[in-house]
């Protein structure tokens, strides 16, 4: 997928939350209190970062470690496995920032070959989910005091919609704009 493509899906799931904060506000605040315990989301999370990193591991070139990359199809279910019986507690926050560490890969790799300058939008939205990730993974009980902060009150929650909303539309633009120089 090319970057506008990505960038034009980002937009529009932004879009989707913006819209949803302003239509459903309770049901989401009560869909996203709940995730953290939730233990098949944590699952399903995880197995898709678990999944995604192993492609990404068998497509890189590692040097000595290329030599072991056919048992990455054993260690890959072993490692899902240790997951959810040991790391069970919050797994869907720690699934879910793993995720955020993975997707800047996508938009990276393309974007350091473009010359616009609006190529910098998906940049740091990228370094921001990278930091998020991090924080999520080291500590995932941080989704649940974000969440209480910003679904605190109706107001904040206006204001998470409008920032979503603003940011959908920007990415939206860039994705039908394209990121000519």
């Amino acid at each position: 997928m090319t970057l506008e493509g990505m960038v034009l899906v980002i937009g529009l799931v932004h879009l989707i939350l913006g819209g949803l904060l302003v239509i459903v506000p309770d049901r989401l605040r009560d869909a996203f209190r709940r995730f953290p315990r939730n233990a098949w989301c944590g699952r399903f999370l995880a197995a898709v970062a678990v999944a995604w990193s192993l492609h990404l591991v068998r497509d890189m070139p590692l040097g000595w470690f290329d030599a072991y990359k056919g048992w990455l199809w054993f260690a890959g279910p072993v490692a899902y496995l240790l997951v959810i019986f040991f790391v069970d507690e919050l797994l869907a926050p720690r699934a879910l920032g793993g995720i955020l560490l993975l997707l800047p890969n996508l938009l990276l790799t393309d974007a350091r070959f473009r010359e616009s300058v609006w190529r910098l939008a998906p940049v740091i939205l990228a370094y921001l989910w990278v930091i998020a990730g991090m924080a999520l993974v080291l500590a995932p009980y941080r989704l649940r005091e974000w969440g209480q902060f910003a679904g605190s009150t109706d107001t904040r929650c206006r204001w998470l919609a409008v920032a979503f909303l603003a940011t959908g539309v920007l990415f939206v633009w860039l994705g039908f704009r394209g990121f000519g120089a």
